[in-house]
């Protein structure tokens, strides 16, 4: 398992020299830790993690996906080692995790603390519904006569299927769900059919 000390310390844009003075240990014992040759005890461990803003967990390397499901809130103590990736944010859609400053960084440029967030996700709650219902699919000449479906995507891409299946609405010429993710009717059919939700 890889250790993150180095990579931790760089994002909060630390010197060696200067993390390893407020760590209270010699140069060469925080190198030789970031280097693998030593291993910190449990007391500077968890100084490290209070100094870099992180968990203990990700410094040991320990892989978050493990722990955290892809609809389950972020821990705010995780939130600094995600910098520059993408989340959920409820209410508010996809955003940048901008470590630096704290904060969400929005497509149209806007921003939102940490703090001020409903909550992040790895993933919207609606790319999770665990099964497909157990129907037909509804035949083309009878999808107009329907509001709410479901959609199964039509592909060998199992990642984009478990995306993009879940509930969606029926508005005039495409099926679209809350996210924004559209399909057209003229590809019903051949990229998506659509099932009745009871």
């Amino acid at each position: 398992m890889n250790r993150r000390y180095r990579e931790a310390r760089l994002q909060k844009k630390l010197k060696l020299t200067e993390a390893a003075h407020l760590l209270g240990v010699s140069q060469p014992t925080l190198s030789a830790w970031e280097g693998e040759r030593k291993s910190p005890s449990v007391e500077s461990l968890e100084r490290m993690a209070d100094l870099y803003g992180v968990t203990t967990d990700f410094l040991l390397g320990r892989d978050m996906s493990g722990e955290l499901t892809a609809t389950e809130r972020i821990s705010s103590d995780i939130l600094p080692v995600l910098n520059g990736k993408p989340v959920w944010v409820k209410n508010k859609g996809w955003a940048l995790v901008n470590t630096p400053d704290a904060d969400f960084v929005f497509s149209d440029g806007s921003t939102m603390l940490f703090v001020e967030a409903m909550g992040a996700t790895l993933m919207p709650e609606h790319y999770s519904f665990p099964e497909l219902p157990d129907k037909k699919p509804i035949p083309f000449h009878e999808l107009r006569h329907h509001t709410n479906v479901w959609i199964e995507p039509i592909s060998s891409d199992e990642t984009l299927k478990n995306m993009l299946r879940g509930r969606y609405e029926i508005k005039g010429t495409f099926a679209e769900n809350t996210a924004g993710n559209r399909f057209s009717l003229d590809s019903y059919g051949a990229t998506w059919i659509a099932l009745k939700i009871d």
